[in-house]
């Protein structure tokens, strides 16, 4: 099957990078695709930092058969300047109008357009999150090894300018369904790598972009560090939250030290 290319949006994320490790154990070539986007300097910096170091282990891993293709860059600006297309802009702006989805799936489309490829997304399934309402307006249909596509006869065509060119072969994990396979399997020391945060202050997760809130919402809370816990739950008004965790054990052990 090494005639095989699969194309990956790869961002460096835990998402994308646990399908990065999944398909390095098959016999196949793997071709990852990232966007640089100009409004984000910070992310792309520490992305790339974060992918350089991700691909060294994972070409260690014992069951490592993949051919893996450099990395193909584009930018976000040249996207939207040479591959422009309207009906893809249309469909966008209808669903962040209902939803707020990421206007990274504009660039996502284009870019798949131009090159007349199918290709994967790392994204994973949040229950009632941007994408699962976004989701849930069409029909997703199983091409084979869980890996999912919508019904082009049988989604809205918004969902279809959007998406026709994606697969999705994670989307029935969570975060933490990733990270169990991931201990299972021995590649924890390779997800701790991956990076999330759009915002970074000073290196690290600021808190409070979407990714810093998704992981904390969704038990990934561990990989923020204090400050930025705290700006979260400072932001979503959840100061007294945090404080109650901080205090509660010492304040139950000075109870009970009194009786």
């Amino acid at each position: 099957m090494k005639d095989k290319t699969v194309y990956i949006f790869w961002s460096g994320g835990w998402d994308s990078t646990f399908r990065m490790i999944q398909l390095s154990q098959m016999d196949i070539t793997i071709q990852p695709l990232y966007v640089i986007s100009e409004c984000l300097y910070g992310k792309n910096e520490n992305e790339l930092i974060a992918m350089g170091k991700i691909l060294e282990k994972i070409k260690l891993l014992k069951d490592f058969k993949a051919t893996i293709n450099p990395i193909s860059f584009y930018k976000e600006k040249d996207i939207i300047t040479q591959y422009f297309e309207q009906e893809v802009k249309n469909a966008y702006q209808f669903y962040h109008e209902k939803y707020k989805l990421g206007n990274q799936y504009t660039w996502f489309a284009m870019l798949a357009h131009h090159l007349n490829i199918k290709a994967e997304l790392g994204i994973e399934k949040i229950i009632e999150g941007k994408i699962d309402k976004t989701f849930k307006e069409g029909k997703l249909i199983d091409i084979g090894e869980n890996r999912l596509m919508f019904d082009l006869k049988k989604s809205p065509k918004e969902l279809v300018s959007l998406f026709d060119y994606a697969i999705f072969p994670i989307y029935h994990y969570s975060k933490l369904d990733i990270r169990s396979v991931c201990e299972q399997n021995g590649w924890m020391d390779i997800m701790e790598l991956t990076w999330f945060c759009h915002k970074p202050i000073k290196g690290k997760p600021c808190g409070l972009c979407n990714p810093c809130r998704d992981a904390m919402k969704e038990g990934m809370g561990y990989r923020l560090p204090f400050e930025a816990k705290l700006r979260y739950y400072w932001y979503n008004n959840k100061i007294r939250e945090f404080l109650r965790k901080i205090f509660s054990p010492l304040l139950t052990f000075l109870k009970n030290k009194q009786k």
